[in-house]
């Protein structure tokens, strides 16, 4: 058997020149080598893989360095490849402690600057920002002089390791107390390096993949051929290298003012400066104040050079206008961090140096934007000015409406610090990917069944028959469903076409009928489609309707006349204006009678037309409740049949909904043994393991939707139509939870009597509703609600002690009172993990009755939104049920298979 000396001889040098020439069987968790070889791999990738050049900071250059995100990204996704932690989710904050033991250990340091005059603390910064320089530049051995020949990446290990303060046992230590433990696996293979080619077309890939899995394109082109798309901005003509000495000692001067002040405000501003014009430049020196010290002065005369620059500029978001409208949508769906990841991939598609340009643009704008800087206008709140300067500077779409695009710009000044990052499911994603490429896979493999090619008309009659299953599903489901007539927006390319060619017609019709003789051609056509309109509205029964519009509206007939010149408009317009009232809604008898005051030909037509859509929209809509009932008894075997057709052709349709009830089953089975471990005692190996109930298990299965992460994970196909619905579900009840956490903690320490008092608790229930409303948008913060809910409830609470003739509370009571109801804002906060305990144990109860029926017994505690908790329960329960019985077969099935294992 090998000793430790001899096995530190076999892995001397290979397993740390080389993370591809490891041994076979060689385990990253073997001690004391494993640690050390985890590190050695890690220092290895940072220095091969990190873009190392030429920057500039603060009109400063700085040789050989690398920006902070981009070491922090190159590790992160380092880690996800190799899985040295197996499949355990790594977050980004401890990849920046990793990247701080390594500047700790000097493998790199900070390059020397100054923040405001001062010296940079040598704290790690996952920033952009932020600049570092590895101790030796690699492969400059000859350059570097015999001093420093730790070049390579062994050379830097063994440094490393040989030192008395970082030694193999120091190296677990420290994964043991980042909480990560390398993981046990006896392989883990690594081939040889891909060219950083292979490796950005992967990260292309995956993210236009990721960005459409986010937002919904209709032109996938334009984000595929994006750098053809990408406006030629013009930029200053000066070589950044060569600059003249004129105008790079005004940028010197300006430098040193702003080191001087140690003010973020003018180091953001000057950082700036180096994308602007030279001219512009030398104009801010010449009109540099007089008094160095009347800082505002400067302020104003750098804020106006810059936003006179960008307000003449190309945007520098400008392309790919419809990744602007999909992110604005999340945005006004409350869908903040799906909106910021997909924010951080569209920033991650730009080339590099509009890329830098912008996050420059963005940090100044926020630091602009706060509200104790600068007042750059008097009567105007900063952010708005901001937001309203450079809205075009960032994007300038014109199908993005003016409230939307303000929502986007203050959306990426809010998040500036955020969206410059790489997504943590962007560096899985790839990691997978560059894994199966080089152990040789196809990277698209699909696991859960083989691919198979199928026609465009398969996929058409696949996609019809899906349509068709939502509308029944949701016909069936949605008891206020109604067909609405299509509204474009205002400032849509399809709105102005479509004005455009109504425009064209009518006018035609107007020559036309304004010539002498007239031409009814485009008029008689015109009354054909008004007749088969109004055909379309008859009942079966309507025999004699029928028959007074085939008569008078006979075609033929009206073609004779208008060859005579015996033709009368008017006449055939009043018949069937006098029609149409007859045969609309109750609703349209405005419309309709508004056609009599109408008095020329054309613009009758039109408005007739016009009331006619709005009659096809009711007849619609008047169908659609005459055949609910119908469908109520047909829907379950129709969406079956559906779902099974859809399955045949699609046979990996089910792979989330057993992923879901898989996960499912673990957690009901965990809490099981849980449970019966203190009561079995020493038979636990009897062999008779705790059974699961299926309905038990799909009852818990559907309460995990309520808490499901929409962000980075699928959702279940089965339930996919009622995605949406899910999702209200879930926000509702995180409104309740914090309402019933406030309720709780105020009834609590106020006085008995107040509690019992329905009036009061009804009042107080619905001022913290109020002030909770809005608890679904982006804007909302909750901390700044529940400080005001706070001040209102001791307000109330005190109003209501002095009128039952008790002491009002105290002001150490308010104290303590506020500050209870402020720390419902997390969500570890003990009061609020019991109310919503508490709502799951009462939604649990209601599916394992079945009951649709409010319960007379309120939860524990809950006594205050109980009206609100049921009127959720029993739109729960009765979509729940609905679902079970579509989908039961399958669920059946699976589980059978899953239990059995279990």
């Amino acid at each position: 058997m090998a000793t430790v000396r001899e096995k530190a001889a076999a892995l001397n040098l290979s397993a740390f020149q080389s993370p591809a020439q490891r041994p076979p069987g060689f385990s990253v968790a073997q001690k004391p080598f494993g640690a050390t070889y985890v590190w050695s791999s890690i220092i290895n990738t940072l220095q091969t893989q990190v873009e190392v050049k030429k920057r500039r900071h603060h009109l400063k250059r700085h040789n050989d360095c690398f920006v902070g995100s981009e070491a922090v990204d190159v590790i992160f996704s380092h880690l996800m490849q190799n899985k040295y932690f197996g499949d355990v989710d790594i977050p980004r904050a401890k990849v920046v402690r990793v990247c701080q033991a390594l500047m700790d250990y000097k493998v790199f340091e900070a390059v020397p600057t100054k923040v405001f005059g001062k010296d940079k603390k040598p704290t790690f910064e996952d920033s952009s920002c932020s600049l570092y320089r590895f101790t030796t530049i690699p492969n400059q051995d000859s350059q570097l002089g015999k001093e420093n020949k730790l070049c390579s990446p062994s050379r830097y290990a063994d440094a490393l390791f040989k030192s008395s303060d970082m030694r193999s046992a120091s190296l677990e230590d420290l994964w043991e107390n980042l909480s990560l433990k390398p993981a046990n696996s006896p392989h883990v293979n690594i081939s040889a390096t891909l060219s950083p080619h292979v490796i950005n077309e992967v990260w292309q890939e995956e993210t236009i993949g990721r960005l459409l899995q986010l937002i919904d394109l209709p032109l996938l082109d334009s984000l595929l051929k994006r750098q053809e798309m990408i406006p030629k901005v013009t930029q200053p003509k000066r070589q950044p290298d060569l600059v003249n000495n004129r105008n790079y000692l005004d940028r010197g001067i300006l430098k040193a003012y702003s080191d001087s002040q140690e003010d973020e405000w003018l180091s953001s501003a000057i950082d700036c400066l180096e994308y602007l014009p030279d001219h512009m430049v030398v104009d801010i020196s010449r009109n540099f104040p007089e008094q160095p010290d009347r800082i505002d002065l400067v302020k104003e005369l750098l804020f106006d050079a810059i936003s006179k620059y960008y307000s003449s500029r190309e945007p520098l978001l400008n392309h790919l206008s419809d990744v602007h409208n999909g992110i604005a949508e999340l945005l006004v769906n409350g869908k903040t961090e799906i909106a910021l990841e997909a924010t951080q991939l569209f920033l991650k598609l730009l080339d590099s140096q509009n890329r830098e340009e912008f996050r420059r643009l963005l940090y100044f704008m926020a630091v602009a934007a706060h509200p104790s800087e600068f007042k750059l206008q008097q009567e105007s709140d900063n952010r708005m000015v901001v937001k309203r300067i450079f809205s075009k500077a960032i994007v300038h779409n014109k199908n993005l409406s003016k409230g939307k695009t303000d929502l986007l710009v203050l959306f990426l000044m809010d998040h500036q610090k955020d969206v410059f990052k790489i997504p943590g499911t962007l560096h899985k994603i790839v990691s997978v990917k560059l894994m199966d490429i080089q152990k040789g896979r196809d990277p698209n493999r699909d696991t859960a069944s083989p691919p198979r090619f199928v026609t465009v008309e398969e996929l058409l009659e696949t996609a019809k028959g899906v349509t068709n299953m939502a509308l029944a599903h949701e016909i069936v489901i949605n008891g206020d469903f109604q067909i609405k007539p299509v509204e474009l927006p205002e400032d849509s390319l399809e709105k102005r076409v479509k004005d455009i060619v109504h425009k064209a017609f009518w006018d035609c019709l107007s020559v036309q009928l304004s010539e002498v003789p007239p031409t009814y051609d485009r008029a008689i056509k015109l009354v054909g489609e008004i007749k088969e309109t109004l055909l379309s509205f008859l009942l079966p029964g309507h025999t004699r309707l029928r028959n007074q519009i085939t008569e008078v509206l006979d075609l033929d007939l009206i073609k004779q006349e208008a060859e005579n010149g015996a033709l009368d408009i008017s006449k055939l317009a009043e018949f069937i204006i006098g029609m149409m009232g007859t045969l609309c809604a109750p609703v349209r008898d405005e419309e309709v009678k508004r056609l009599q005051d109408v008095k020329e030909i054309v613009p009758l037509f039109r408005a007739i037309f016009s009331v006619l859509d709005l009659m096809k929209v009711d007849m619609a809509n008047f169908a659609v409740s005459s055949i609910r009932p119908h469908l109520m008894q047909q829907s379950v075997e129709y969406e079956r049949k559906q779902f099974q057709e859809f399955l045949e052709k699609q046979p990996n349709s089910l792979d989330f909904v057993t992923q879901w009830l898989q996960e499912a089953t673990d957690d009901l089975m965990n809490q099981k043994y849980k449970n019966a471990l203190p009561a079995a005692g020493g038979a636990a190996g009897s062999g008779d393991g705790p059974r699961l109930d299926p309905v038990a298990v799909q009852n818990y299965a559907y309460l995990k939707l309520l808490k499901w992460d929409h962000l980075h994970r699928p959702f279940p196909e089965t339930v996919l139509m009622d995605h949406s619905r899910f999702q209200e579900f879930q926000l509702q009840l995180e409104q309740l939870t914090v309402l019933g956490a406030v309720l709780l903690v105020t009834f609590s320490m106020a006085a008995p009597g107040i509690a019992s008092r329905a009036d009061f608790a009804e009042k107080l229930k619905m001022i913290v509703k109020i002030l909770l409303t809005d608890m679904h948008l982006p804007s909302f913060h909750l901390e700044d609600a529940l400080t005001a809910v706070g001040e209102k409830v001791c307000l109330e609470v005190s109003s209501c002690l002095s009128l039952c003739g008790l002491s009002p509370l105290t002001t150490d009571k308010e104290a303590v009172l506020k500050g209870q109801i402020q720390a419902v804002a997390s969500p570890d906060n003990p009061i609020r993990r019991i109310v919503d305990s508490r709502i799951l144990t009462f939604l649990d109860t209601y599916l394992a009755s079945s009951h649709q029926k409010p319960s007379a017994i309120a939860p524990g505690g809950l006594g205050p939104i109980q009206k609100e908790l049921e009127a959720v329960a029993v739109k729960f329960v009765r979509l729940v049920n609905y679902n079970k019985m579509v989908f039961s077969p399958y669920y059946d099935a699976i589980l059978s298979k899953i239990l059995a294992r279990s």
